[in-house]
């Protein structure tokens, strides 16, 4: 009799912990999920903002000036992206979003150094203040691009575990890709002599 109760006591033990594995698993997912919905609202809204600038880029440049079909091909790019990954993406799933990402953080740069050293752009302040919302845009995504991967790295680390490969197989947990390039974590902003 005393082996079937520690045999029973066993089970809800190993019950017990498997419950706790799933629960904190399901937490993490969520929260990476979470973290990936407001990345991506954020990247649309960016996208919109970004439409508006290359248009107020284009009436500054002349006619076959490549920067604002730049920025508008790559906000398209970006849409394209997003759109395709309604949820965070496995390992390996984001590289077309950084490469997009990179491409359109190096043609915003452009687009400030072109604001900085032309006078005229300096005195159009509709412009001026397209390129802050652009710009303040992609700072709010590297927070939220490092809250992300906070998320997800503990949500990885977490399906490393023994008894998380049990759940995982069951509850279909599975990895997913975290955002982190070096060059994907650069600030830009206008200088503040521009705005006096």
């Amino acid at each position: 009799m005393m082996m079937y109760v520690v045999s029973f006591g066993l089970l809800v033990a190993v019950a017990a912990w498997l419950v706790a594995v799933y629960n904190k698993l399901n937490w993490l997912r969520t929260q990476v999920q979470d973290a990936w919905q407001q990345w991506s609202r954020v990247t649309a809204e960016r996208n919109e903002r970004l439409g508006h600038f290359a248009a107020l880029m284009a009436g500054c440049l002349p006619r076959d000036a490549m920067l604002p079909r730049d920025l508008r091909r790559l906000a398209e790019d970006s849409r394209l992206a997003l759109s395709a990954r309604p949820c965070a993406p496995r390992p390996g799933g984001l590289k077309g979003v950084r490469e997009t990402e990179l491409g359109l953080r190096q043609r915003v740069g452009d687009s400030v150094c072109a604001i900085e050293n032309d006078g005229a752009m300096r005195a159009n302040a509709d412009l001026l203040q397209g390129c802050r919302e652009v710009t303040d845009a992609l700072s709010l995504q590297e927070d939220i691009a490092r809250a992300y991967d906070r998320f997800a790295g503990d949500y990885n680390h977490a399906l490393s575990g023994p008894a998380a490969h049990v759940v995982a197989g069951v509850f279909g947990f599975v990895p997913v890709a975290q955002m982190y390039h070096p060059a994907l974590n650069r600030r830009m902003a206008l200088r503040r002599e521009m705005g006096a």
